[in-house]
């Protein structure tokens, strides 16, 4: 096929990955996607429990609504509601993926090994970028080959968690005693209820994951007591508890109450704070139970006879598709430089961006979503929205279109109180 005839390249089945795939369909433009889970929106359902911070008109993408507009059988949510990350999938991502010019392209349980350019390694640079880029993608037949003529990848970083080792590195400790460690926000209250019955349970972190797993645990210990936790440990790497609870007491997040739940769980005797607490060691003794060592200030602390841990250590990008593509990213961040400096100088709400901020050498290869802000936990679902909006314009030949913000932030989320 010529080169020009060919596909868009989406990979990830999740809102962003859907929003570029809206946008292309609107653009009079061919697309492949492929999700590696067994239908889309894997990655939200399995924190389905949780509720999002901010309201359904800011979870939702403008040519997502559009298209599933022109569906009868689709009853768009009401805006100021908050849905839980299942409603994203159950009320928004599966009735759009399902509409006649969308279905046809989406290749469930079809993980991508690699990505690289026709008969070129890395090395290569004559005539490079004439090259469609190709895609070997396992499927449940076997391994298949696909062509595109440009490639957006918005898997996200979801199953590609920090380890719990303050360093950064993985140790075979760690590995060894995963069984005895969650790096999701578990679901408490319902499926993974049993896992923290009558239990000693470490929460590793100090974001919104962190948080809400403490809040989950202390509801269990409210609502059955003689089930709840016998221990609750909270290692915060911040030097207060009280900068987590700042953190996420100030503007659109005091929506859904987080503060005043935090506050609460802190004023009980079941919780114990250690801060700011660096984890050095994990071990695991013969009867499945944990030791952690670490320090604070300097000073030896350890932390012993742990049943299950909660690591919310945050996540980070897996980049080993693209060995033979030339991307360029920020040496500490692990996303572009151009992204990488607005988001140190913004250090909150980073505002809306697009294309140019994406770019890598790689001619046509964008890393959208969660995944293009590398380490950086800053990321929200109405910063991949512009980001696929943009890079579609870009690869479409619209530059002008590309360079200008539509989607972006409410002024309160921009200057929070």
């Amino acid at each position: 096929m010529e080169r020009s005839s060919l596909p868009v390249a989406i990979i990830g089945g999740g809102p962003i990955g859907l929003a570029a795939a809206a946008h292309l369909v609107e653009a009079g433009e061919s697309f492949i996607l492929f999700e590696k889970g067994e239908h889309i929106g894997t990655h939200f359902e399995e924190y389905g429990h949780v509720r999002l911070f901010s309201p359904w008109m800011y979870n939702m993408d403008p040519a997502i609504n559009r298209l599933l507009g022109s569906s009868t059988e689709w009853n768009e949510p009401k805006n100021n509601l908050l849905p839980y990350a299942r409603d994203l999938v159950e009320q928004y991502l599966a009735p759009f993926s399902h509409l006649p010019q969308i279905k046809p392209h989406i290749y469930v349980k079809a993980e991508v090994q690699s990505v690289s350019r026709k008969r070129m390694d890395k090395l290569k640079s004559t005539t490079r970028n004439e090259q469609p880029f190709v895609l070997h993608i396992q499927i449940q037949e076997g391994m298949r080959i696909f062509e595109a003529k440009a490639v957006i990848d918005a898997s996200g970083v979801w199953h590609n968690p920090n380890p719990l080792v303050s360093s950064g590195i993985w140790t075979n400790n760690e590995r060894e005693a995963a069984s005895s460690i969650f790096y999701t926000i578990p679901d408490v209250l319902g499926k993974d209820q049993s896992s923290f019955e009558n239990k000693h349970v470490v929460v590793v972190g100090s974001g919104h994951s962190a948080i809400n797993s403490l809040i989950q645990l202390n509801s269990l210990r409210k609502r059955k007591p003689e089930l709840a936790p016998s221990q609750i440990t909270w290692l915060n790497r911040k030097a207060t508890a009280e900068e987590a609870y700042a953190k996420i007491n100030h503007g659109f997040l005091a929506r859904y109450r987080l503060g005043e739940q935090l506050q609460e769980l802190l004023n009980n005797s079941i919780l114990q704070i250690w801060n700011p607490y660096d984890i050095e060691h994990i071990n695991q003794d013969h009867d499945g139970q944990l030791t952690i060592t670490g320090t604070i200030n300097n000073e030896k602390k350890e932390i012993g006879q742990i049943d299950i841990v909660i690591a919310n250590t945050g996540n980070r990008p897996d980049l080993h598709l693209f060995r033979e593509l030339r991307y360029d990213l920020d040496p500490s961040m692990e996303c572009t430089r151009s992204l990488a400096a607005t988001i140190a100088a913004k250090k909150g709400v980073v505002a809306a961006h697009g294309e140019r901020e994406l770019r890598h050498p790689e001619e046509n290869f964008y890393i959208i979503g969660a995944k293009s802000f590398g380490r950086s936990p800053s990321f929200f679902l109405i910063n991949g929205y512009e980001q696929a909006r943009s890079v579609v314009a870009s690869i479409t030949g619209n530059q002008a279109d590309a360079d200008r913000v539509v989607i972006s932030f409410p002024e309160e989320w921009m200057t929070p109180s």
